[in-house]
């Protein structure tokens, strides 16, 4: 087949996508076309190959030069055929095989030297058309291969082209929700924010109340020991006049024995006598006025020190109360957590509250009363406020 190597790469590239292929492949040169279907057809009907032997091919292509001059002789009439048998001359006959062998006698040189060498030029043209087809069919099947991956190519680029479409959508749907997200979330930053920095502020004004009543506790305290000390310094005086009017009672006691004892030597003077006893009882009258005034007194200095000290530990009772309400605002389950991070007392024993002295004691001691260690509710709202640990 004589193609150019461009019309043979169209025609390979449309083969089987274009209907003008097939015609395009019949118009070839006729001679050669006929040559080459003549080829082709003695090679099939001989099977002949590249594997057959060259006297194997010669013998075929004797017996196909003496059919062909058989065919001939046929076509011009000089011999005819019926039934099987052949007629030439005048009245003469013979079967096929003595005709074939009559006719290569006959012209062997016509066979030798122009049919033989011709049909192997056939022969060597079916050898290459065989190998240009397989060539052909080689670069076909190549160009099909590549055909085949560039369509797959190009299906991949659609569907790349389609998921990258469908990836931009999603992409896009993604960013405007992130974008709803981030918005929504940097208004609840901002409400958080808010909401911080007003409980910031209340914790602030918390603790400048808390520490208002801290110090004001404080001074409650120092107010308190000082009345103490008061009751203190007036009970020892109390009991220095009660010792100083005990010794004057016994010093009357004393005056009274010995002036009766006086009496008793003097009993022969009435007289004096009456004197004396009148002048002891005024003296005892007085020191029992005395006494009584200073009982009195006393009694005056214990109820308004009593007083003082009720007035002051009502007080302190009341800045407990209130300073237990503030805890209270905190919440138990705060208080709680807040007494747990504190820890247990030194010697590891947990508190319990005593709203009676304002605070916490722990349970260490026996059968698990009050110990020695305390925590106070200003310890615990100033701990809440700092985070500084107090001392207990």
């Amino acid at each position: 087949m004589a193609l150019s190597i461009s019309q043979n790469e169209n025609a390979i590239a449309s083969r089987g996508r274009n209907p003008a292929y097939d015609e395009w492949a019949k118009r070839d040169n006729s001679a050669k076309a006929v040559e080459s279907n003549r080829a082709t057809q003695l090679m099939k009907k001989y099977n002949i190959t590249r594997q057959t032997g060259s006297r194997q091919i010669n013998l075929y292509l004797i017996n196909e030069a003496i059919e062909a001059i058989l065919l001939r002789k046929l076509e011009n009439k000089t011999i005819t055929e019926k039934d099987g048998m052949y007629y030439y001359g005048k009245n003469n006959k013979a079967s096929k095989a003595d005709v074939l062998e009559q006719i290569k006698k006959k012209h062997e040189a016509e066979i030798d030297q122009t049919l033989v060498p011709k049909l192997q030029d056939l022969i060597r043209l079916g050898f290459k058309l065989e190998e240009l087809n397989k060539k052909e069919e080689e670069t076909l099947t190549k160009i099909d291969t590549h055909t085949r991956a560039l369509n797959g190519l190009k299906q991949e680029l659609n569907d790349e082209k389609d998921l990258l479409a469908k990836k931009q959508g999603e992409y896009a749907d993604v960013l405007s929700k992130q974008a709803t997200f981030l918005s929504q979330r940097r208004q609840e930053i901002e409400q958080v924010n808010h909401n911080a920095q007003v409980q910031a502020d209340n914790k602030r004004g918390q603790a400048l109340q808390n520490q208002g009543l801290l110090q004001g506790l404080a001074g409650q305290d120092l107010e308190r020991q000082r009345q103490l000390q008061q009751l203190q310094d007036a009970k020892a005086r109390s009991d220095a006049h009660l010792r100083e009017l005990e010794n004057d009672l016994n010093r009357a006691r004393q005056a009274q024995t010995s002036q009766e004892n006086d009496q008793k030597r003097h009993a022969e003077n009435p007289e004096l006598q009456r004197e004396l006893a009148k002048a002891a009882r005024d003296k005892l009258d007085e020191q029992i006025d005395a006494t009584k005034a200073g009982f009195d007194n006393l009694g005056k200095t214990v109820a308004d020190v009593s007083d003082t000290m009720q007035k002051g530990f009502q007080a302190i009772k009341d800045e407990f109360a209130a300073l237990r309400g503030e805890l209270g605002k905190i919440g138990e389950p705060n208080v709680q957590k807040i007494i747990k991070a504190i820890g247990k007392c030194p010697q590891n024993y947990d508190w319990v509250d005593s709203p009676a002295e304002g605070g916490y004691r722990c349970t260490g001691g026996p059968g698990g009363t009050g110990g020695s260690h305390f925590l106070s509710y200003a310890d615990i709202a100033n701990y809440n406020r700092t985070g500084k640990m107090p001392m207990v």
